[in-house]
């Protein structure tokens, strides 16, 4: 079980975020990471059991209200 919930934002293969979500998924947290849509495909190695993948384009109300939504679940902050 995870002992942890951490959003983690710019996850895409090859920046820091993804280094930082495999990290903390390697602690046993629970990762929310996320990343443009159009760079979605380059978090595809990054889904385990401890990675859920979002995608968030900040630039859209709607993308932001769902990846808060999303955030806030899987932390229990509903």
């Amino acid at each position: 079980m995870s002992t942890f919930s951490i959003p983690i934002t710019g996850c895409a293969k090859g920046g820091i975020g993804y280094e930082y979500c495999k990290a903390f998924a390697e602690h046993n947290c629970h990762v929310i990471a996320s990343n443009i849509p159009q760079r979605m495909n380059e978090m595809l190695e990054l889904e385990s059991d401890n990675i859920e993948t979002l995608g968030l384009d900040v630039s859209s109300n709607e993308s932001v209200s769902s990846a808060v939504s999303t955030v806030f679940l899987a932390i229990n902050l509903e």
